[in-house]
């Protein structure tokens, strides 16, 4: 049964659909994890863009919440890291745990998403729901990341669309602003500053 195991998230990973279907029809069991990292075969699948496959292990009801033994990555986070936008939303529709964090460091999908530049996926993650202002262990959020990686599309997202406020800070008392300005980016840094008197204003008029 081992082997079968080993063979269903080998084809997992290769995106090999009828080898999944074999292992399957010879017993392997759709949720096993692997012994070096934990990761299953929806983890395989979707870190590897493989549609169908995610598709055939769902309909065959996987598990699509099981976290690996390597600090907890989830489907949904391997799929956001690599910016496969359609496996996103299978799994999202499929009723998968949204804002599930890393065991060691914090990280949500979304976090994924904005430091790989995934702007498509974060507006999904976003539209559906999930929440903005999860901070990282040293006190980031989304909106540090994409300011601290000058990237002003998702920046707007972060803010125009999820309401991610500007003058949120991290441990060490950095606003996204400042993590632009470090780096001079300047289209970020004019975009949150305009955000920043924004929000200044209506808090002092509430």
């Amino acid at each position: 049964m081992e082997s079968w195991n080993k063979k269903l998230t080998t084809a997992a990973w290769k995106g090999d659909i009828e080898a999944l279907k074999l292992s399957l029809q010879n017993g392997a069991d759709i949720d096993y994890q692997d012994v070096r990292y934990g990761w299953t075969a929806l983890m395989s699948a979707a870190e590897g863009g493989h549609l169908e496959i995610c598709r055939l292990l769902i309909d065959r009801r996987c598990k699509i919440d099981i976290t690996s033994r390597d600090n907890g990555w989830t489907a949904l986070m391997f799929a956001a890291r690599r910016g496969h936008l359609e496996i996103c939303r299978l799994l999202i529709d499929t009723g998968c745990k949204i804002d599930t964090t890393l065991s060691d460091s914090g990280w949500t999908a979304l976090m994924w998403a904005v430091k790989t530049e995934r702007l498509e996926v974060c507006r999904l993650l976003i539209d559906r729901g999930c929440k903005i202002d999860i901070t990282h262990n040293s006190g980031y959020t989304a909106l540090h990341y994409a300011a601290e990686e000058g990237y002003l599309q998702i920046t707007r997202c972060l803010v125009e669309q999820g309401g991610a406020s500007p003058l949120v800070t991290t441990h060490e008392g950095k606003t996204p602003y400042d993590l632009a300005a470090a780096k001079q980016y300047k289209e970020v840094m004019e975009y949150l500053q305009v955000h920043i008197v924004l929000n200044y204003k209506c808090l002092h008029l509430e």
